[in-house]
């Protein structure tokens, strides 16, 4: 019998020629042409569901080993001393440098993370893009988009439409409307034009001004708002 490469589903399995042999069970299934392990993560899948989790359990755990590895790794050759000699003096002061040195790497590791801080900038401005260019909250699963995302910065992982339209997109709604709210709760008059009659298929345009005390017009949307443009959706 050829040798075979170890395996992490090893100890769920025997080798008999062409198949493998559940230690579970002792049902047998087909060895891969390729060598994978589809079939043999299949089967603990659908018929011992229990080993599975627990299976599953040990290797999230072990990735996240594996990651807390290479990141304590890459910390520790950040802080290595790349002056040259003939830049250090006995005027530097080493403790200063080194925390400095140990906040740039932690921001670094943590902004990309899923609550990081270049992270929630970017789902912000995606949340805007979809609510003022009006796109379906679906566009953010568009692969053309993802893959643009993907090229401007791959550690950036983008959220599910379900956030966007569930936290997301009301959060920016939630924040603008106070934001009109603070602005609203100073003037002493207020004069809304809206026009019912600019469509026969019953399409409406708003338009919101007023004047603060130094006369100057503001405007909170920077076009007329109307339902044409989802109209021709």
């Amino acid at each position: 019998m050829s040798a075979t490469r170890a395996s992490k589903y090893d100890r769920y399995f025997d080798v008999a020629g062409d198949l493998h042999k559940c230690t579970l069970c002792e049902k047998t299934i087909k060895k891969q042409r390729d060598g994978g392990t589809n079939n043999m993560r299949f089967h603990l899948k659908m018929e011992h569901k229990t080993i599975f989790e627990e299976f599953e359990n040990q290797q999230k755990q072990e990735r996240e080993r594996q990651s807390d590895a290479a990141k304590t790794s890459f910390s520790r050759q950040l802080k290595l001393p790349f002056k040259r000699a003939a830049d250090v003096t006995d005027s530097d002061p080493p403790s200063k440098n080194k925390t400095v040195n140990i906040n740039t790497i932690e921001r670094c590791l943590k902004e990309w993370t899923e609550n990081g801080e270049s992270t929630v900038r970017i789902d912000r401005c995606i949340g805007q893009l979809i609510a003022c260019a009006i796109l379906p909250i679906s566009f953010v699963d568009n692969f053309a988009f993802r893959n643009l995302l993907f090229n401007l910065q791959p550690r950036y992982v983008p959220k599910s439409r379900n956030y966007f339209a569930q936290k997301g997109i009301p959060q920016l709604y939630d924040e603008y409307l106070e934001k009109v709210r603070k602005e609203l709760s100073g003037i002493e008059a207020l004069s809304i034009t809206a026009d019912g009659w600019s469509s026969a298929e019953n399409t409406h345009s708003f338009l919101s001004f007023f004047f603060e005390l130094e006369f100057r017009v503001r405007a909170f949307f920077r076009r007329s708002m109307s339902t044409s443009p989802l109209c021709h959706r």
